[in-house]
């Protein structure tokens, strides 16, 4: 039995109880513990449209709940896994020094030609990162320019000496994820169902990017181009980005970086000549890959390397714990 069927063939307080323990078992593959808020926001198979008063009200009232879960310092978790929430706490300030680092970065990615929007995605989107974690980010180009704003961000990077290499992970920027800007709805890339059950991974990935830079509406063109997750999580929301974390041009660069793109835009050539050389020096590892499934996907609209894609592996572990829980 599917899990969207053991959730909706029971009566409507059953139902929630168990899409917030489908919830609670996702996010216990990741060792990371929910508040009453993020339950509610990340619910998944929530067929109700349940309040956030109702989640809240589940978790502090229903035995089935309690008989599974555990409450420490307001972070609900499965029982036994009470070592998660020091574990969370570790993992904010390790995500704080990768996001000053991110910062910096993206600082820089944002006054590059062509550069629409720039996030942070995976685990530092959630502020839980390992301490020996490298950082994820999605970057939006503007149409026709995908290639040249992916060498561009790379060279950088490399001369920073910042990129991801055997050895050094801790605090490495990893670009391995670009959108051309009239191709924002990642919904072809969802793995097909198993058991019933979606693609969770790419669905929570997707709806909870942080955006650190945003051109041209660029993010909420991305949310919206994106509603399928809310098909699993109906609750995502807009980010909000703080001013602390959030990356402005100022005065001059926009001026600066519009210039650049005019003469850029000159250069006809340049695009397609920057997409042979970077196909020429692909590692063999990408290139057996490429464009065979969706783990490596390369062309003008989307630059996506993932060849040790673990979405699988975790929607496996979500069904298994999940299946034995209810």
């Amino acid at each position: 039995m599917s899990i969207s069927h053991r959730i909706t063939s029971v009566n409507e307080r059953t139902s929630l109880e168990r899409s917030i323990l489908a919830t609670l078992c996702y996010f216990d593959y990741f060792h990371f513990p929910l508040t009453p808020f993020e339950i509610w926001k990340y619910l998944l198979y929530d067929f109700q449209n349940s309040s956030f008063m109702d989640v809240a009200a589940t978790l502090t009232t229903s035995a089935f709940i309690q008989d599974l879960c555990e409450c420490k310092h307001g972070m609900y978790f499965l029982k036994g896994n009470e070592s998660y929430v020091w574990e969370r706490h570790d993992r904010y300030i390790f995500a704080e020094r990768k996001y000053r680092k991110a910062h910096r970065a993206a600082w820089l990615f944002a006054r590059l030609p062509f550069v629409r929007m720039v996030a942070v995605v995976n685990t530092l989107a959630f502020s839980a990162s390992r301490d020996d974690g490298d950082i994820d980010f999605l970057i939006v180009a503007e149409r026709g320019y995908l290639w040249l704003v992916r060498a561009l961000t790379t060279f950088f990077m490399e001369v920073a000496g910042s990129r991801p290499r055997k050895g050094h992970m801790r605090d490495a920027i990893c670009l391995s994820f670009f959108l051309s800007d009239d191709s924002l709805n990642l919904e072809h890339l969802l793995l097909l169902e198993k058991d019933g059950t979606p693609d969770v991974y790419l669905c929570m990935w997707t709806a909870s990017c942080v955006p650190l830079y945003s051109e041209k509406e660029m993010y909420p063109r991305f949310y919206v181009a994106n509603t399928w997750v809310e098909h699993l999580v109906p609750h995502r929301s807009v980010y909000t980005l703080n001013q602390r974390r959030k990356v402005s041009l100022g005065k001059t660069s926009p001026v600066v970086k519009k210039t650049f793109e005019w003469i850029l835009s000159r250069l006809s050539w340049l695009e397609r000549s920057l997409q042979r050389l970077q196909l020429a020096i692909l590692p063999d590892e990408l290139r057996e890959a490429m464009n065979k499934d969706t783990r490596v996907v390369l062309n003008n609209q989307m630059i996506k390397c993932h060849p040790n894609d673990r979405r699988e592996e975790i929607r496996k572990a979500f069904i298994q714990k999940f299946g034995k829980m209810v």
